[in-house]
C-alpha cells in the first residue's frame, strides 16, 4: 500500500492518496477543491482514483 500525503500551506488542511499496490485502485482522503494534485499523484502511482471518503462539518 502506498500513502502519499498532501499538506496545504496556510488552511492547514491534510489529505492523502492511498493505493493499493498489488492493483490498479486508489482512494482520496478529505480531498480539497482542487483535484489535479490527486490525478496526478494516482497517475505515478499507476492506479485510478475509485473511491473518496471527505471529512466535511456543517
Amino acid at each position: 500500500m502506498k500513502i502519499e500525503q498532501f499538506f496545504l500551506e496556510g488552511l492547514g488542511h491534510q489529505s492523502y492518496l492511498v493505493a493499493e499496490e498489488h492493483s490498479d485502485l486508489a482512494a482520496v482522503i478529505d480531498p480539497r477543491r482542487d483535484i489535479a494534485v490527486y490525478l496526478e499523484a494516482a497517475n505515478r502511482a499507476d492506479a485510478r482514483i475509485t473511491h473518496h471518503s471527505g471529512n466535511t462539518c456543517t
